[in-house]
């Protein structure tokens, strides 16, 4: 299960008071990041803690995450670790190159594409309609123009994907944000079994906050006209 963002900047902060004589901290921040590998990185800037956790190890168990945080906050004050710890850690990280596909990521165009900056789109939304709860995934444009697919969310490598033909200066800046929108909900949102046993990805939940996008309508009228 996800664990809480204010539950792992509560973790640093005991591990830093395990390491430190006394509190040297003002504040710490934690998120996920989409880096292209397995990576973290722990800075202070002014007295503040910033720490970025590789977006894979959003599912981590807590006992992975102490040890994580353990190895970086170790690093930083070049002290030791326990090798009991160290151990966690690379067995989450050798179970993780055996369950996470790496094709995914080699089917991508840069986010910042000739026309349209997914990374400046998903930040401005996730701002207006999630008041900036979700952790950025990678973003891209996929390599290929189709006409069956305007865009997709990976859950396995927490990659949003937008279809590459949407990168044009005919396409209006709300399609291309509607499209960004419903991938955010599709991580918002997941997915739920039915009876069948089969996912349901566009709940009824879904569906009600996905006409909340300002330009709904009118987006899915240019679509019907000139994409579908």
């Amino acid at each position: 299960m996800l664990l809480e963002i204010e539950k792992l900047e509560r973790l640093y902060e005991e591990k830093f008071q395990e390491f430190l004589s006394r509190n040297q901290i003002s504040s710490i921040q934690v998120s996920f990041y989409p880096y292209s590998q397995i990576k973290h990185t722990l800075r202070i800037r002014s007295g503040k803690v910033i720490v970025r956790i590789a977006n894979s190890f959003q599912n981590a168990p807590i006992e992975v995450q102490k040890a994580l945080a353990s190895i970086l906050i170790a690093k930083l004050l070049k002290k030791p670790v326990s090798s009991d710890e160290k151990k966690l850690y690379l067995n989450f990280v050798a179970s993780l190159k055996k369950t996470i596909p790496q094709s995914g990521r080699r089917n991508l165009k840069p986010a910042k594409g000739k026309f349209y900056d997914l990374e400046e789109i998903f930040d401005r939304l996730n701002e207006k309609y999630f008041q900036n709860t979700l952790s950025k995934p990678i973003l891209g444009w996929s390599t290929r123009k189709t006409s069956r697919k305007l865009g997709r969310y990976d859950f396995v490598n927490k990659t949003l994907i937008v279809n590459s033909a949407l990168d044009d200066s005919k396409v209006p800046d709300y399609v291309v944000e509607m499209i960004v929108y419903h991938e955010m909900l599709h991580m918002k949102h997941s997915f739920r079994k039915g009876k069948n046993g089969k996912k349901c990805f566009h709940t009824a939940a879904f569906r009600e906050e996905e006409k909340k996008f300002e330009h709904f309508e009118k987006a899915e009228n240019w679509l019907l006209n000139n994409f579908i």
